[in-house]
Order: structure tokens, then C-alpha cells, then sequence
């Protein structure tokens, strides 16, 4: 199957390598971000609102555009091919913007393109692949923890890592020091030069490199739009014909048939892979509706948990736990992406010998005992903290895409209840860090 379809895997991977960067920059780079818009840390959760939800938007528009072009001559990658293409130049503007407001538009016009990705993606496998998508969504979802593991891993020797809210609310900080009427921080005289802070707001935003970070992501990402375009030139050379654009159509008369026509109208031998005279499932409307409510709620809430960890674990590192710097706490935010990466890794060939529902059980019934006793319990311990970090990141990995593999093993996933399922993701991911963020 990945030899027949290899540019396919290749690209949607790729893809959504890209929207795992994009989700995990802004955790480590908050308190950088904060200095260079003049905004508290608590404002700054606003940050991650805009972008999620626009993600959310995003998810919804794909999934009504790819319903209304599927039988135009626009095909779902050249939607791809747009959102793969904005990305990079979004990341790349983010270090310009230096009021809130700003920011939060160029994440927002992100955030479109990272639902578009996120709903079109997985759309695209599950069309190709039917059934046997399990391990190919895994693999996807892989990729997308692999980017999220090296967009902090890059992002880190950047930091300044200046909380610059004494500076903004011109007001006593955390530990005492005093603000002078000029806006600057008053030092003490036995103060370690080793350790000593930026003295104003205007220091802190000279001292901070972070916009290199930026700049490399965004040069990281610039293959991904090619990809994608040597993709849809590639389909067009062998025969790319309008209403012929999937493998699998669940109104179309020849979903699963195994016919000597390949997903763009060009000829190809019958694949012995795919499902021959598979019928779409005939199933109550009750059915239907229940599978899609139980699968999104899912989505909802561990996407959101996904989403919210993930933000914020560095700054309640930084801010909550004793002795533990700066810098452990970027690798502590790498550490979960690592672990959820390669969570995802090992649910590929996991997902080949073991059903959906049995990998989801396990994922929920470890996670409720890592939170339990670890993440509760011993929550001021540095080494419980690192445990209890990448047993998360591990067992919340491959959540997301063995739920969809639930889902596709009950009823069909067309373009709407996808749609549907990733917005409920999203809405999650978009609550989870402004709420943790408050509170």
C-alpha cells in the first residue's frame, strides 16, 4: 500500500509535520512574545484563543469546501498547496508584530490554515485508504508530533525567557524588586550579575533573539508547499479528471470497487489491497449521530488536554516548581512532544496487530492512572514532573487518530462528519489553554 501510494504518505505527512510546529511554538516562546507586544503573561493566553480558533474556522471551511469542489477542477491538495504556502510566511511575520492586536491577526490568519490542514489531511488518507487507514493515520500523526518535538528543540537557545510583567504593570515583582518612575527595574546591590534580569521593558525586548527561531521555522517549512505542488502536477500529468478525485466517495457507485481507474480518472492496475465490493454501511440515522457525538466528544476533550498540556507545562514549570530554570523548562515542553512523537511511532505497527477500541482503552485507562497518582499527587516533584510529562505525552499520542479509526470502523467518514469531528477537536484545543491559562 505505501509503495502504490508513497507521495501521497509522503506529502500528507509532511503537511501535517508543519501544523505540529505551528501548535507547539507558541508554549516556550510566550514569555518572549508577551515582551515584544508589551503584554502580561495572563493577556497573553488570548494569543493562543486567536489561533485556535481560527483553527476551528478553518477545519469548518475545508470541510465545506471540499464538499462543494469535489466536482470542480479544484482538488482538496491545491487547498493544501494555499494553506502550506501561508504558513511559513505567517511564522515568518510573527517577531514583527509588536502590539497584542496584531499578533493575535497573524496567528489568526495561521490558525485558518492550520484547521484547513488538520481537517484536509486526514480527509485525504481516509479517502485513500478506507479500512486499512489505521496505520497510516498513525503515521501521519506521528509526523505531526515529530514537528512539534523540534519547533521547541529550535526555539530554545532564543529565549530570553523574561517574565516582562513587573515592567508592564509597573508595579512590585514577584520577589520584591521595585520598579523606579522611569519604568525600570531597581536592582539590588548584592544582586549576581550572573542572574541579573533586563532593567526595562525597552532591555528586554533588545535582549530577546527569538525572532531567529521564527525565521528558521518558517525556512523549515518552505519545502512542505513544494511537496504538495509536485503532488497535484503529478496527478494532472496521469490523468487528474473532475468528479473522480478520491479513492473512496460515499455516494459515489464505485466506492471500493476495485475498478481499473485511479482516484484521479487515469488508468492503473485493480489494487489487491483494497476492499472489493464493499457496500457503504447501511446504518439508522440514530446510529450515525450517536457515533459522530461519542467520537468528536472524545476529540474535544483530549485534544484540549493535548492543547492545554502542551502550552502551558513550561510556564507552570518555570513559575511552580523550585530550582527548576528556564531552560529545563523548554526541554521539559520538548520532552512531552518527544514522548508524544514517539508515542505515535510505536502506534504504528501497534495499530497493524491490535483493533482501535482495545488502543483507545488502554491510552484512557493510563492516562487517569499517570494523572491520579503521578501529575496530582507528586505534582512539586522535579523528577515525578518529567515522568508524569512523557508518560502524558506517550499515552495521549495516538488518541486523536484511533479515534478517527474507531470512527471509520462504524460508519462512513465523509467530508461533513470529518468535518464535524475535527471542529469538536478544535474546540477543544481552543478552550483548554485560555481556561488553564486564567486559572
Amino acid at each position: 500500500m505505501f509503495r502504490q501510494h508513497w507521495h501521497h504518505v509522503i506529502t500528507y505527512c509532511c503537511v501535517f509535520a508543519d501544523f505540529g510546529m505551528c501548535v507547539a511554538f507558541l508554549g516556550p516562546t510566550v514569555l518572549d512574545l508577551g515582551c515584544l507586544t508589551s503584554t502580561d503573561m495572563q493577556t497573553m493566553s488570548l494569543v493562543f484563543f486567536s489561533q485556535l480558533l481560527c483553527s476551528l474556522i478553518g477545519a469548518s471551511m475545508a470541510g465545506y469546501l471540499h464538499h462543494a469542489l469535489s466536482r470542480s477542477r479544484c482538488h482538496a491538495n491545491h487547498i493544501l498547496l494555499v494553506a502550506t504556502s501561508v504558513i511559513p510566511m505567517t511564522v515568518f511575520l510573527v517577531p514583527f508584530c509588536r502590539t497584542l492586536w496584531v499578533l493575535a491577526i497573524v496567528l489568526a490568519v495561521m490558525g485558518i490554515n492550520m484547521g484547513t490542514i488538520d481537517c484536509l489531511a486526514n480527509l485525504q488518507m481516509i479517502n485513500l485508504f478506507g479500512e486499512k487507514v489505521p496505520p497510516f493515520l498513525q503515521a501521519m500523526h506521528f509526523c505531526y508530533g515529530l514537528g512539534a518535538f523540534i519547533s521547541p528543540m529550535i526555539v530554545e537557545p532564543f529565549l530570553l525567557n523574561e517574565d516582562c510583567t513587573i515592567f508592564i504593570n509597573n508595579a512590585t515583582s514577584p520577589g520584591g524588586e521595585q520598579i523606579s518612575a522611569t519604568g525600570e527595574l531597581i536592582i539590588p546591590n548584592n544582586a549576581s550579575d550572573a542572574f541579573m534580569p533586563a532593567h526595562s521593558l525597552a532591555d528586554a525586548q533588545l535582549q530577546t533573539r527569538v525572532q531567529y527561531a521564527f525565521w528558521i521555522i518558517a525556512a523549515v517549512m518552505l519545502p512542505v508547499p513544494l511537496l504538495v505542488l509536485s503532488l497535484s502536477i503529478r496527478l494532472r500529468i496521469t490523468g487528474w479528471k473532475p468528479g473522480h478525485h478520491t479513492l473512496i466517495e460515499s455516494d459515489s457507485e464505485s466506492s471500493y470497487s476495485g475498478a481499473s481507474t485511479n482516484e484521479y480518472g487515469g488508468d492503473e492496475i485493480s489494487n489487491p489491497w483494497k476492499q472489493e465490493d464493499k457496500a457503504p454501511k447501511q446504518l439508522a440515522f440514530s446510529h450515525l449521530v450517536a457515533v459522530t457525538a461519542l467520537i468528536s466528544f472524545m476529540l474535544f476533550l483530549y485534544d484540549g488536554l493535548q492543547s492545554g498540556y502542551g502550552a502551558w507545562v513550561y510556564s507552570y514549570a518555570v513559575k511552580s516548581i523550585v530550582d527548576l530554570n528556564t531552560t529545563e523548562g523548554a526541554y521539559l515542553n520538548a520532552l512531552f512532544w518527544g514522548m508524544f512523537a514517539l508515542g505515535r511511532l510505536i502506534s504504528i505497527p501497534l495499530a497493524t496487530r491490535f483493533s482501535p477500541v482495545f488502543m483507545l482503552l488502554c491510552n484512557i485507562v493510563s492516562i487517569l492512572v499517570n494523572a491520579m497518582i503521578i501529575m496530582v499527587c507528586l505534582r512539586h516533584d522535579h523528577v515525578a514532573l518529567y515522568v508524569g510529562t512523557a508518560l502524558f505525552g506517550i499515552f495521549l499520542s495516538s488518541i486523536a487518530p484511533t479515534t478517527i479509526s474507531v470512527g471509520e470502523a462504524y460508519i462512513d467518514l465523509t467530508s461533513a462528519i470529518t468535518s464535524i469531528i475535527v471542529v469538536m477537536g478544535a474546540i477543544g484545543e481552543m478552550v483548554f489553554p485560555v481556561i488553564i491559562g486564567n486559572v
